[in-house]
């Protein structure tokens, strides 16, 4: 099985799955397991989630059943067999629901051999979650929201609001923007680091999207927000960037 650093040399510029974004991101944006394909199990990297169940295991009718998700929703049926995406793991092929119970079912790491490669597909576009909306009253809740351009600065915030970080990257690259610290309890992260790819020309991969980040004003007083963007399983690189932002929080 390939190396994650080897998977990723082959990948073009910027190209999760797609996506580990809440749920949009899998349960730790840390994390890269190697899938086992002997036993199955639940797999995560980065905003990919791969789950795989052998059935019939040791039998002459062991077969596999896999799911491909991406920033926490589940990726539909390809059109084509070996239609693929370009994960963390590697290529991930479509190869259909076949009507015996032996073999391989829905997304696999191998093709079926006496195919072509089919379609190379992107990492599906996943709407970022709306926040239902409060009625209006006198101390009504306002959103900041900051990019690039506030590295190193601070920013105002009312309590009750919240602070929304986006700052652009390229998930299948395998570089990820997470949150390294909230030094302060005036802010508070909401939920999981979110990622959604930006609108690209058909058959053209690695046009990158937009990490979004939400904390809520919590409290009167300052907090110091730090993001990194690296790759999870680079455990003792330091971030290829960082973003650090103070948050001045008033009632």
């Amino acid at each position: 099985m390939r190396t994650p650093i080897a998977v990723f040399a082959g990948i073009l510029t910027a190209a999760i799955v797609a996506a580990a974004q809440g749920q949009a991101m899998p349960p730790s944006a840390e994390s890269f397991d190697e899938i086992d394909t002997a036993n199955g199990g639940t797999f995560g990297a980065g905003l990919w989630k791969y789950e795989l169940k052998i059935t019939g295991k040791g039998t002459r009718s062991q077969g596999s059943q896999g799911r491909l998700f991406y920033n926490g929703v589940e990726v539909p049926d390809a059109k084509g067999i070996n239609d693929r995406y370009n994960t963390p793991w590697g290529l991930m092929y479509w190869v259909g629901r076949p009507a015996v119970i032996f073999g391989d079912h829905g997304w696999s790491l191998r093709k079926v051999p006496a195919l072509d490669d089919g379609a190379a597909l992107q990492p599906p576009v996943v709407a970022p979650t709306t926040q239902p909306t409060s009625q209006p009253n006198d101390k009504e809740s306002k959103t900041v929201e900051i990019d690039e351009s506030s590295n190193g600065k601070a920013v105002a915030a009312k309590v009750g609001g919240s602070v929304v970080i986006k700052l652009k990257g390229n998930a299948t690259t395998g570089y990820l923007w997470t949150v390294k610290s909230v030094d302060g309890k005036s802010v508070t992260a909401v939920g999981d680091v979110k990622y959604t790819p930006a609108a690209a020309a058909q058959g053209v991969v690695g046009s990158g999207g937009v990490f979004v980040a939400t904390f809520k004003a919590a409290a009167a007083g300052k907090a110091v927000i730090t993001m990194g963007y690296t790759r999870p399983w680079e455990k003792n690189k330091p971030p290829l960037e960082t973003f650090r932002v103070t948050v001045e929080v008033a009632e």
